[in-house]
């Protein structure tokens, strides 16, 4: 057994055995996920790749008919396939991210526009067996370039540029901290698949796209597996060891500015003793689809962060506020999306929250945390006030 055909075994083995521990892995996860047949796609035509690969050097220069009909079938779909596993990224990352943000019109035909240009492309190069668009395979059957070889990558290369931007876009614009989270990690897919496969364009008989698009996929699934980590299972909010890292990383810039609300749910206790703590579960995510609203529903152009900080007690963060009036607009905002929900809500219990706020600049670690304990004892302030009330 030759060493070229040792080198292409062992890199397609090795691509093969992490993308299907990764497939095994995603299935076992995400069921039900709207993204889920895009990422399970792009991971299988990874595979796929890998595997026409491996038959097509084994093949190569085989004498004989039926060597020559495998080695057309294999390249051919192996000089096609990037152009899937762009269109697939493509989908992934826009199913992934469309709750998060959402482009205009001319942005989303733009995008259909590429769409269409890398599946005429995709089409056309499945053609190659009877155009020679690719490749050729000469007297030897060995396989020979064509100018559709070079034009594949180039599309290719386009459209992962296309949707790295878009990540960038969205990495910068969105107001939701998850979504910001999300594209950090997806932009990371277009670099090692563009540069491993541009290496691959360039040495001639080398095997390297494969190891890029498997590092990007595990890189993706990495990433977004520690954005699970840090999301409460209940209600799918940043939970208390996302905000301790947020307010870790504005400690150690020792200055900036900051906004912070503490929230508390009035009378917690009497929907968990009263309907059960089941109840007490879906009251809580209701509370995060409240606080969500309060988000949306707020005046300024802001960016919120959201978290479950334990029990029946959320905190509401921003550093990028546009002018002091944010904590009148927030608490507008709490009550409108407050009030809508008990008036639409067919449960018998009603939801009432105090938030606390404060907001300033800081400049040293203690400047920081006196605007959060005032936060804290403001809304404690108005807890009791409304507790000496009902008594």
């Amino acid at each position: 057994m030759s060493l070229v055909l040792i080198y292409y075994l062992e890199i397609n083995s090795i691509c093969m055995l992490i993308n299907g521990i990764i497939l095994f892995l995603y299935s076992k996860e995400k069921r039900g996920r709207a993204e889920s047949p895009w990422y399970k796609g792009l991971v299988w035509s990874i595979i796929l790749y890998c595997i026409t690969d491996m038959i097509a050097i084994v093949f190569r220069g085989k004498p004989g008919g039926g060597a020559r009909m495998i080695l057309w079938i294999v390249n051919t779909i192996y000089v096609t396939l990037p152009v899937f596993l762009a269109i697939l990224w493509g989908g992934y990352a826009d199913a992934k991210t469309r709750l998060f943000y959402k482009f205009g019109k001319r942005f989303v035909i733009a995008e259909r526009i590429v769409y269409v240009i890398a599946l005429i492309l995709g089409i056309v190069s499945l053609t190659t067996p009877f155009t020679g668009f690719t490749f050729i395979l000469n007297e030897e059957n060995i396989y020979q370039r064509q100018t559709g070889t070079y034009l594949v990558p180039v599309i290719c290369y386009a459209m992962f540029a296309f949707y790295t931007v878009k990540m960038f876009i969205i990495e910068k614009k969105c107001e939701s901290l998850e979504g910001r989270r999300c594209a950090q990690v997806l932009v990371i897919f277009g670099f090692p698949s563009m540069i491993f496969s541009y290496i691959q364009v360039l040495l001639y008989g080398s095997t390297m796209a494969q190891a890029g698009y498997t590092i990007a996929v595990l890189v993706i699934y990495m990433g977004l597996q520690q954005t699970q980590i840090l999301k409460d299972a209940l209600t799918g909010l940043n939970n208390r060891r996302e905000y301790e890292n947020h307010i870790d990383s504005l400690i150690r810039a020792k200055r900036g500015k900051m906004m912070i609300a503490m929230i508390d749910v009035d009378d917690f206790k009497h929907i968990n003793d009263a309907y059960g703590h089941l109840e007490g579960d879906i009251a809580l995510q209701e509370v995060a689809g409240i606080l969500k609203n309060t988000c949306r529903k707020c005046n300024h152009s802001n960016r919120f962060a959201l978290y479950r900080y334990g029990g029946d007690e959320f905190i509401l963060l921003s550093t990028d506020y546009n002018d002091d009036s944010i904590i009148d607009d927030l608490s507008m905002a709490l009550e409108a999306a407050e009030s809508e929900w008990n008036a639409n809500s067919i449960k018998e219990y009603s939801i009432k929250l105090s938030m606390g706020t404060a907001f300033g600049n800081f400049e040293n670690e203690e400047e920081f945390k006196k605007i959060i304990s005032d936060a804290d004892n403001r809304m404690y302030e108005i807890k009791q006030k409304r507790k000496g009330k009902k008594t």
